[in-house]
């Protein structure tokens, strides 16, 4: 069974800072190349085509190639989700916006553990960035580890280690043979039925919460359109509005 584990990070933030930008450029600089040739030569740049050439653009990084090529690969998965949803939704549009910060990744191939220590690693001259395993996760073997991520969390800001490993576990079938409907809803947030039986469950505090949420951020957007984009109070309310 696949599992994604959760690992704080003792590497210092500035460090965590630098590896997510070198992320974030490559990521900019493959949405940029691509636009870049469709606006002035029409050409549509796949992900095959780029990869044939981005050992020549990515210049001076700290990203291992394989990291590099993760952070291509997320913008190209990005264009195919936006081209699946623009079949239902016409104003869905592609990737534009540029990235200064993108979540760093490390494949299996790549990852190595010794001594209850996974290591990934950077760019030539550079040292391997290394993690210190649970004990649950010592024992496994290396191949078990097929990814591991270096995710920034903005509502605490504290970067974390997602490490994705096979732990071997067959998932077991239940026992009962009874199924049971569940629908989601705006007004009572799930309404269970099994045929026998039924559940609604209201939750109005959550309703509540959501209808507060929702009022807050309409008039914090009525705020906004009566100010200058870019100016100190814009930014301020933006950031409120986020938050």
């Amino acid at each position: 069974m696949m599992k994604t584990h959760i690992i704080d990070c003792t590497l210092p933030f500035a460090q965590c800072q630098e590896l997510n930008r070198a992320s974030g450029k490559a990521y900019t600089d493959a949405l940029v190349m691509h636009w870049r040739l469709y606006r002035k030569q029409g050409i549509w740049l796949s992900e095959k085509k780029y990869s044939r050439v981005f050992t020549a653009l990515k210049g001076d990084t700290i990203l291992h190639s394989q990291s590099y090529q993760s952070a291509v690969q997320d913008f190209y998965e990005a264009c195919k989700t936006a081209k699946a949803v623009k079949q239902t939704d016409t104003s869905a549009r592609y990737p534009y916006r540029r990235k200064f910060y993108h979540t760093t990744t490390w494949k299996g191939q790549s990852i190595t553990i010794e001594d209850g220590m996974m290591r990934l690693p950077l760019a030539r001259g550079h040292d391997a960035v290394r993690i210190s395993l649970p004990e649950y996760l010592q024992n496994l073997p290396p191949e078990a580890c097929s990814q591991a991520q270096l995710v920034f969390a903005p509502s605490t800001r504290k970067n974390h280690w997602h490490v994705t490993v096979e732990d071997g576990i067959i998932p077991q079938h239940s026992a009962m043979r009874k199924t049971m409907a569940i629908d989601l809803g705006e007004i009572h947030p799930a309404s269970c039925a099994n045929g026998e039986a039924s559940t609604i469950i209201s939750c109005r505090a959550l309703r509540a919460n959501s209808q507060h949420r929702n009022k807050k951020t309409a008039d914090l957007s009525t705020l906004l359109s009566r100010c200058a984009r870019g100016s100190r109070r814009w930014k301020k309310l933006t950031k409120s509005r986020k938050r």
